[in-house]
Formats: structure tokens, sequence, C-alpha cells
């Protein structure tokens, strides 16, 4: 059995006042920068019995010790350099309790393993493509994700129901090819 622990990487320090905002907002708009980073084309919003479920088609989570890393993002290079992801993942939900499924394995993370205390990480067999978070929090309805939804260019669904999408770009807009 593996098990995984929460540190802190120094490069997060120099973005902390944008960071932690500890809104709905800023806890939606961080799960669907995440999935759209890791490839997902759909991400479906289930609100159950207190509980909020965000299943993305993504690729997965290749190492699951890097959900715990804060402040080191993981991600490619290409999105280190275009994006500045800040490396803040599933801490965006703390100090809430998550289950996180991904690639036939899973772990929840609560209480003190948002601080450094020992996470397992062991086999689903649910095994599913993409993620799977299950958390408690306020109801993400269609009125809290449909503005952070609507230029993600990803199809993301509450409860069944589709939030509308936008281009990000106007038909004013030009391509210059030499840039």
């Amino acid at each position: 059995m593996q098990t995984i622990q929460a540190i802190v990487n120094p490069r997060l320090l120099t973005k902390a006042s944008r960071l932690f905002t500890g809104t709905l907002q800023g806890r939606i708009i961080e799960i669907l920068q995440n999935a759209r980073r890791a490839g997902a084309r759909h991400i479906s919003i289930i609100n159950r019995d207190g509980s909020v479920i965000v299943n993305d088609n993504g690729l997965g989570i290749e190492d699951f010790s890097k959900l715990l890393d804060l402040g080191s993002s993981g991600w490619q290079q290409t999105f280190e350099q275009s994006e500045d992801p800040a490396g803040v993942g599933v801490f965006c939900l703390a100090p809430r309790k998550v289950t996180i499924r991904s690639k036939g394995r899973k772990a929840t993370i609560s209480g003190d393993g948002w601080t450094g205390a020992p996470v397992s990480v062991t086999a689903d067999p649910s095994a599913r493509r993409g993620t799977s978070l299950e958390f408690e929090d306020d109801p993400w309805t269609m009125a809290e994700v449909q503005p952070n939804a609507v230029f993600t260019g990803l199809e993301v669904t509450v409860d069944g129901e589709s939030c509308q999408q936008a281009c990000f770009l106007t038909d004013k807009a030009c391509h210059h090819p030499e840039l």
C-alpha cells in the first residue's frame, strides 16, 4: 500500500496572496481548470445529499503524491509557461473530506491528512477513465458553475443540465500566423 503526505513547495509562497480565496467560486474555478489541463472534454457535477461529485474524462492522475504537494503543479512545461498554474489542486477543497478516484486507485483526504499525516492510496475496484472527486460542500448550482464554465471549452453539466458554452474570441478576432 502506498501512502502520500502533504508538503508545501516554496514557489507557492510567491503566489499565496492570489490563491487562497476560500470561496465557492474559487473552488469551482480550480477544479474546472485542473480537469481541462488534464485533457478532459466533459465534466459532470452532481449534487447529492450535501455532497458534490465531480467526474471528468481527462487523463487521470498518474502520481497521487502530487495531490498533496502544495505548490508543485506537476503540469507539463507548456502549461507552466502559458498558464502559470499555482499547484493548488485539491487543496482548494481543504479542510473538507474528499475522496479522489482515478486509474484504479483512490485516496480519501481529511483532517490532518491536509497538514502532513500519511494518506493511504488503495486499489479502487470502480476503475474509470478520468478523475472523480467527492466532497461535502454547498451545492454547485448552475448559477454558480455557469459563469466559470462558459469559456472553458468543456462540456460541463450540473445535475444533468448542460452549461452554455461561448467562444472566447469573437468573429472580429484576427489570426496572425507570423506571431
